[in-house]
Formats: C-alpha cells, sequence, structure tokens
C-alpha cells in the first residue's frame, strides 16, 4: 500500500538543561571561529554577539553569518532559541527607531534584502534570497513602539507576521522561532529564561505561500536599505538551532505485502527507517520492529516530529487445516470417491495421486498427506465395497391354524441390505397390515380366509436402487 505523508504540528518548548546536548548547531560565541564578519560594528565580543554604537543602517553592511551544517527546506522543521537585549535605538520624530534584523536564516551569505558586491553594498541591487528574517523594528513613521517580527522571503516577495511590542530597553528578551508546520512559522517572545511567561501579543503565527528553500546560514546583522536614524546597540547570545531528521522517502517506507500467519506463529513487522525517527503502531508501540501472533490489520506511522509517512499491512488468519476423511462403504455398483477439500493445499494420496477427489476400486485403508504454508496432516479412511442387491420373495398362501407349518406370512427370500415398505389389503381395498420391518411375520390378525392383495416397495440401504412388487396371498385356515 502507498504510504501517505501528513504534517502535525509539534509544541516547540524544549526542556534548557544540558542547552548544547540539545542543539543540532549551537553557538554561546566564546569564539568567533566559523564566523564570517561583513564589515564592522555587529561583532563577536566577550562571549556575545554585539550591535555597536547603533550599528546604523544604510551606511554600510554589518553582517555576520555562519554555516549551519545542512540545508533546511520547506518540508523541514526546526527551533531556534536565543536570547536579546537591546540597550538603546535610534530616533526619529524623538520616537525610537530602530530596524535591524537580529536573527536570519538565509540561502546564502548575501545581505538580507539586496545583492551587495561590497561591503557598501554599492547600487543596492534588490536581492530575492530565500530566507526567514527576524527583526527588531519601528514602524515609519515611528509610533513609539519597538517590537518583534517575523519576515518571510520567498525569493522578491515579503510576508511580514503580526507583532509582539516589546519597549523594554534594558532588558532580556527570550525568544524562540520555531516551524512546526509546512507553510507556517511561529514567533513567541518570553521575559524570563525558563521561556514561560509570554510578551503580550506572543505568540504570532505567519502563514506564507509557496515554498522557501535552500536555508544554509545563520546571520545576524543591519538592513542595508533601512535609513540612517535606525540604530541598535545591543547583545545576542547562545543560539541553538535544533531541526528534526529529514523524513525518508514515502517511497522507501514499504511494509511487506499482506501475507497470511499460522496458529501460533509470529510475524516480524520491520519499519526501522532512522533511530531518530518516531514510531506508532496501531498495536500501541512506538519500537521501530514489532512481532505480532494475530490476523488484522496493522498500520505504522513514522515522524520526524514535523512530516508524517505512514503504511498499512493486512494479515490473514490461515485456517487450520482439518479432519475429512471417514471409514466409508460402498455397494459393488457405486462409484466410490474419496474427497479432501481445503484451498491452497497440496495434497498426496496413497494411490499416488495429488488431486482433491481419488475413486477407489477395492476396499482397503487409504491416506492422504495434507500439506499448506501452515502445517501437514495425515488422515487416512478404509473403504469397505459390498453387495447391496435388494430383493424379496412372497408366498402366495399360508394356513395360520397354529400346526407350526406355514403359521405366517413373512420373506421367503431378503436381502439384508433392503430397506421395505409392505402394504396388504383385502378386496375391498382396505388396508389390513403395513410394516417396514424385513423380519415381518403376519398371522392373518381376525380378518377372514380369502385371497388379499400385498404391495412391497424396497431399495437397498444406499438409496440407489428402488423397485416395487405386487401380488397376492391366501389364508386357509
Amino acid at each position: 500500500m502507498k504510504p501517505l505523508y501528513l504534517f502535525v504540528f509539534i509544541a516547540t518548548n524544549f526542556v534548557y538543561s544540558n542547552v548544547k546536548a540539545q542543539c543540532n548547531f549551537f553557538d554561546d560565541y566564546t569564539t568567533s571561529t566559523g564566523w564570517t564578519q561583513v564589515g564592522s560594528e555587529v561583532e563577536i565580543i566577550n562571549g556575545k554577539v554585539h550591535f555597536i554604537n547603533g550599528a546604523k543602517c544604510r551606511e554600510f553592511q554589518k553582517r555576520l553569518h555562519k554555516p549551519l551544517g545542512r540545508t533546511i527546506d520547506e518540508n523541514d522543521c526546526w527551533e531556534v532559541k536565543f536570547e536579546f537585549k537591546p540597550s538603546s535605538v535610534g530616533s526619529k520624530n524623538n520616537l525610537p527607531y530602530s530596524g535591524h534584523v537580529i536573527l536570519g536564516l538565509t540561502a546564502g551569505t548575501n545581505s538580507f534584502n539586496c545583492d551587495c558586491p561590497d561591503p557598501p553594498c554599492t547600487g543596492r541591487k534588490k536581492g530575492n534570497q530565500d530566507g526567514f528574517l527576524l527583526n527588531y523594528s519601528a514602524q515609519n513613521p515611528p509610533n513609539g513602539d519597538l517590537f518583534f517580527h517575523i519576515i518571510a522571503r520567498n525569493s522578491i516577495n515579503l510576508h511580514p507576521s503580526q507583532r509582539i511590542i516589546a519597549n523594554s530597553l534594558g532588558a532580556t528578551y527570550f525568544i524562540t522561532l520555531a516551524k512546526a508546520q509546512k507553510n507556517q512559522v511561529q514567533l513567541s517572545v518570553y521575559s524570563d529564561s525558563g521561556y514561560t511567561n509570554h510578551l503580550p501579543g506572543s505568540p504570532v503565527m505567519l502563514t506564507y505561500p509557496g515554498n522557501i528553500d535552500g536555508l544554509t546560514h545563520v546571520q545576524h546583522g543591519n538592513t542595508i536599505n533601512g535609513e540612517l536614524r535606525r540604530e541598535l546597540t545591543g547583545t545576542l547570545d547562545n543560539v541553538c538551532i535544533k531541526w528534526h531528521d529529514p523524513m525518508p522517502s514515502r517511497a522507501s517506507l514499504s511494509l511487506p505485502k499482506d501475507t497470511q500467519i499460522c496458529a501460533g506463529d509470529s510475524i516480524v513487522l520491520n519499519a526501522g527507517m532512522g533511530s531518530q525517527l518516531n514510531y506508532l503502531w496501531s498495536t500501541g508501540s512506538m519500537d521501530s520492529i514489532i512481532s505480532i501472533n494475530k490476523a488484522g490489520k496493522y498500520y505504522v506511522r513514522i515522524s520526524n516530529g514535523c512530516l508524517e509517512i505512514s503504511d498499512t499491512i493486512e494479515v490473514i488468519g490461515k485456517p487450520a487445516l482439518t479432519n475429512q476423511l471417514e471409514d466409508i462403504t460402498f455397494c459393488n455398483d457405486e462409484a466410490a470417491f474419496l474427497s479432501y477439500r481445503a484451498s491452497d493445499v497440496s495434497l498426496l494420496w496413497s494411490t499416488g495421486e495429488t488431486s482433491s477427489t481419488i475413486y477407489p476400486t477395492q476396499n482397503g485403508l487409504y491416506w492422504v498427506e495434507v500439506t499448506n504454508v501452515c502445517d501437514t496432516i495425515y488422515e487416512e479412511a478404509f473403504v469397505d465395497f459390498k453387495n447391496c442387491t435388494c430383493d424379496i420373495s412372497l408366498p402366495n398362501v399360508f394356513t395360520p391354524n397354529n400346526d407350526g407349518t406355514n403359521d405366517y406370512f413373512k420373506a421367503l427370500e431378503i436381502s439384508t441390505e433392503c430397506v421395505i415398505n409392505l402394504s396388504i389389503f383385502n378386496r375391498w381395498g382396505m388396508l389390513v397390515f403395513e410394516t417396514t420391518n424385513n423380519d415381518f411375520r403376519w398371522d392373518g390378525g381376525d380378518v377372514a380366509d380369502g385371497v388379499y392383495f400385498w404391495v412391497v416397495d424396497y431399495t437397498n440401504s444406499k438409496g440407489s436402487s428402488h423397485s416395487k412388487k405386487k401380488g397376492t396371498v391366501t389364508i386357509i385356515r
């Protein structure tokens, strides 16, 4: 059966003990190793990223970037956590004014919004680099509020989120940016290091169209196309990025074809596709491999915490082989046969035949070996042939006078294989005697002497032949 892809939402709160061990990408900025600095004033100093002297926008690029160590695409799920402390911002119309990308996940090393050939970004050519940009900003013209928001950039198309107001300069904000579903990203801002107390308006969910693919770098910096008055001084620390293992292709999940199971047997179902994936079977097991011993439909769901694929197998119980043969008697003139009826079996008779039915021709013990995928049994039956001919001979006179001679009307000759129905009538058609007993003896009862008419129907014990005779009998006392 074809596997199915599903998207599932996963809660984004991590327990933050032993932070580094939980992160696929972690930096506490104790060293600048791996980071590329573009321009100045956004620098790694004393174990933090520092936005220095306002890190003014527009005058030249002021950025840091570092490879993630993998490529993140639209079908991937991930979470970023970090700490950010703004100390001061610029001013416009005597109101706070900022506009910096404090963290970006980008499909390359270019500036956030422009293709820049040099630090001043000569020409400020509009860029088309995919990415997610987390901004600490103010609107233009400013209204007195500073806020966090996300911009999802799909080539040249920008998709901004709603805002989370954060006006407290000098306070440390604890931030998560999480993608737990295709085409959705969520921003949460907290006031405490336990990531429990949301700021008002937090979290915000941004839904965007299309795909944002090929993310390879994490960046911090100013925006080269922003106004000079947009300034930010502050620090950033302890960036943790965790992503879920990539899902295998849907074609690579394939449980066995629907199959059969024998009584007392077990079948091992192996859906193992990686130790970092999550498994859930219809049995409740969360192992990648299960053993089953009953018929039924079984499914497995495999998730990397974001995407899910599933597959199903039907296990059909194989019926146990049953005893079918019994000793049997046939008449000599009868077509004798022995049969074993079952599906998906192989047969071997004592006669060497392999069909479901054989036709014995003589007395004897016959056996059959029956085999299916589960078992082999032996069956036997004794076949007896006998003479089933039925005939009856009746007298035409008897003398019921108790002299010990010819006192009864009874069969002169009758086969033990006969099944009879004898009726005797007087001359007016009235029934005076009837029997089905082969050993009948009629003494005439209280009827008068004279002639009586009899009719006998008879068959052999197999019912394979049927005959009828008529005659008369005279009673003389």
